[in-house]
């Protein structure tokens, strides 16, 4: 009889000295016990040591795969010390591996292979014994595709990739890698694939991977794929304007054996030159075209041709028709020429006595402002393109307006309605116009070849002259005014009369135009003067001697200072002196014992002296007497009226 610990018993009985025990259970110990049975009696013996049945047979068994390693794994068995793990395909070619866990790696599995998984339990008692009975497999990666081949198709920069088939692949990937960094792909159950899109003038490396249903193979070998030469990206195109030639280049492609650039122009001529290197020169162009680039990038196996963008005008012809219109007042001349296709930018020039200025254009037209006056200027225009520049146009010359007159100046007297009026000379000016308007509505205009003129105005009106300078074809701007007040008008309609009984003698007249206030003398035939001042028309003295035959004036005033005294004996003349508290000073001399200042400042106040001379000596000066201009122009003296013969 044998038992477990667990109660399991299995029995045989014998007449013999042996039996088989049937019905073990695997992966038990068993203590044995051998019962010797008589007629009466029985004894009982234990068989030294265990009996250990073979392990049980492995269950449960999972895989798992990465590439070339198999993962096999188990449920626990009872008796089991170790086990065996052992895989094979149909071809004979076996992994194993030899474990006490539940688990065991296979190394160096084939690709493209399908191995049958068999686990065996081992004792120490029992080997090879207990294998597991379950159908397991592990299929491996499919192997990397084989005989992988490129091409490429110019027109569209197409690649192309084709290979062989693979043992256990349901697909496959193509990659492309450029040297660029750029990369491409393709998927496909077929043996070969195209991607769209490559690089121009990029090198691919190329390989294909094998898709399994589980796991993927590696990379195929690498091949590389040659895309189309790039079409020639940056290019530039170098005049040289006087041998009428090109220098195209450009940056280097790759894969490019050689080059061809071809330029057209717009009526169709054509120049072309090939070269090896990144530039060519193209000769015997046509002045004043513009040409358009094409360059064409050869290899062994592809042409790309392309335009370039890049258009170069050759030497602008000479501009013709040139012109140019003064543009009077402004100081601006509006120069003109005949446009010419293919140029960029026009440059005139304007001189005068070394002097330059310029003055860019993209039309036909360009504009000099600032132009200074009175002065000739040569002007002419050169057409640039492409960094090149036409021959000088013909000269063309201006005559620029006058120059405005400066410093103009009236000069005039009291004495008469004659005014002098003179200025500098205005550069450019072959004439002078002359203005003058009068407050009271009177106005004339005087031409003349000089810097001077004279002239008789009216009296009593304040004018306002003005001066401009003309040639041929301009006047200058109008000068600053200057103002002059011609003399009043001589009091006119006088009439004297007198009053016996009280000593009285009076005067009437008519209004003067221009006058601001009157002043009557009356001068007696022993020298005494007697003076009157009103803003009236009529003046009287109360205090004339008797007996006395009086000569009467009147004289009309507009501000201007008087000053009147009393004879000195010996006397010949009298000097008269007014000066100001700023140094401004007037003097004159008059046999008169009375006299008029006109060239005072206005708003200043003036010292006014006389001294007595003769031609040997000049008194002291008289005590001032204080007088505040307002206004100075000059004043004429009154007519001398009858004498009044006022009662003795």
């Amino acid at each position: 009889m044998a038992t477990t610990k667990s109660g399991h018993n299995v029995t045989c009985e014998t007449n013999r000295t042996s039996c088989d025990l049937t019905e073990l259970l695997c992966g038990q110990s068993y203590s044995v016990f051998v019962k010797a049975i008589g007629k009466t009696c029985s004894s009982i013996a234990k068989m030294t040591g265990q009996l250990v049945t073979e392990p049980c047979i492995p269950i449960q068994i999972t895989t798992q795969y990465s590439v070339t390693i198999g993962q096999v794994q188990w449920d626990i068995t009872k008796g089991a010390n170790y086990y065996t793990v052992t895989g094979q395909t149909d071809q004979g070619l076996t992994t194993s591996c030899v474990t006490n866990d539940t688990y065991c790696a296979l190394y160096n599995m084939n690709c493209g292979q399908m191995y049958s998984i068999v686990v065996t339990a081992n004792n120490f008692v029992c080997q090879n014994v207990s294998t597991s009975t379950e159908q397991v497999l592990i299929v491996t990666e499919p192997c990397p595709p084989n005989n992988v081949q490129t091409n490429v198709n110019c027109q569209n920069n197409q690649g192309m990739v084709s290979w062989e088939t693979s043992f256990g692949a349901v697909g496959y990937e193509a990659r492309f890698a450029g040297r660029d960094g750029h990369s491409l792909s393709c998927h496909t159950n077929a043996t070969s694939c195209s991607v769209e899109g490559l690089h121009c003038g990029v090198i691919y490396h190329t390989n294909v991977i094998a898709i399994g249903e589980k796991v993927n193979s590696s990379r195929s070998n690498t091949v590389l794929l040659y895309s189309a030469p790039c079409a020639v990206g940056k290019c530039t195109a170098n005049l040289d304007c006087y041998n009428d030639t090109a220098t195209v280049s450009w940056s280097p492609v790759s894969g490019a054996n050689s080059y061809m650039v071809t330029a057209v122009s717009a009526d169709g001529s054509r120049v072309s030159c090939e070269s090896t290197e990144h530039q060519c020169n193209l000769t015997e162009l046509e002045c004043g075209q513009v040409y358009n680039v094409t360059l064409v990038t050869i290899s062994d196996h592809c042409r790309t041709e392309k335009s370039t963008n890049i258009s170069f005008s050759t030497r602008p012809c000479k501009p013709s028709r040139v012109g140019v219109d003064l543009q009077c007042g402004t100081s601006t001349a509006n120069m003109y020429w005949e446009e010419s296709a293919g140029v960029e930018l026009y440059m005139a020039t304007a001189t005068n006595m070394g002097t330059t200025l310029k003055c860019n254009s993209t039309n036909s037209t360009c504009q000099f402002s600032n132009l200074t006056c009175g002065d000739t200027y040569k002007l002419s225009v050169i057409a640039y393109s492409n960094r090149c520049y036409s021959e000088i146009s013909s000269t063309v010359e201006i005559q620029t307006e006058p120059c405005k007159p400066d410093g103009l100046r009236v000069h005039g007297s009291c004495n008469n309605e004659t005014v002098l009026l003179y200025w500098f000379k205005a550069k450019g000016a072959s004439a002078y116009i002359v203005k003058a308007d009068g407050n009271l509505g009177y106005s004339t205009s005087l031409k003349t070849n000089n810097t001077m003129i004279e002239t008789n105005l009216p009296c009593g009106q304040l004018f306002t002259f003005t001066v401009k300078a003309q040639d041929d074809w301009c006047d200058s701007p109008t000068s600053r005014p200057e103002k002059y007040m011609t003399t009043p008008c001589v009091p006119a309609h006088v009439q004297s009369f007198t009053r016996c009984e009280q000593s009285l003698g009076s005067v009437s007249w008519a209004a003067s135009d221009g006058a601001e206030s009157y002043m009557a003398i009356a001068t007696g035939q022993d020298r005494h003067i007697h003076t009157c001042t009103t803003n009236t028309t009529i003046c009287t003295w109360n205090d004339l001697h008797c007996g006395e035959t009086y000569t009467v004036y009147v004289v009309a005033m507009n501000y201007v200072g008087s000053l009147a005294w009393n004879a000195s004996e010996t006397a010949e003349f009298y000097i008269v002196t007014a000066e100001n508290n700023i140094g401004h000073k007037v003097q004159l001399s008059t046999n008169d014992t009375w006299t008029y200042i006109s060239e005072f400042h206005c708003g200043q106040e003036y010292f006014l002296s006389v001294q007595a001379a003769d031609s040997v000596c000049t008194s002291r000066p008289s005590p001032p007497l204080s007088l505040t201009s307002v206004f100075s122009p000059f004043v004429p003296k009154s007519p001398v009226h009858p004498p009044v013969s006022p009662a003795s």
